[in-house]
């Protein structure tokens, strides 16, 4: 996912529901289920995006 606020972009690692990896302005919410990240990007006012891998990802994992 990518956290967007008024003066930074970053980026972070979710799985099964979960954030794993995050940049170290978020490095705080490892560890936290995502519904709680989605929540407090809402009350401070930043955008989260969703990442989507590259569309010959799957592919390429395959070959790998």
């Amino acid at each position: 996912m990518r956290v967007v606020g008024p003066n930074f972009i970053a980026g972070a690692v979710v799985r099964e529901g979960r954030v794993v990896r995050a940049a170290p302005i978020l490095g705080y919410v490892i560890g936290w289920p995502v519904e709680r990240v989605i929540a407090l990007a809402r009350r401070r006012g930043w955008t989260i995006e969703r990442d989507e891998p590259p569309a010959d990802a799957d592919a390429a994992a395959d070959r790998g």
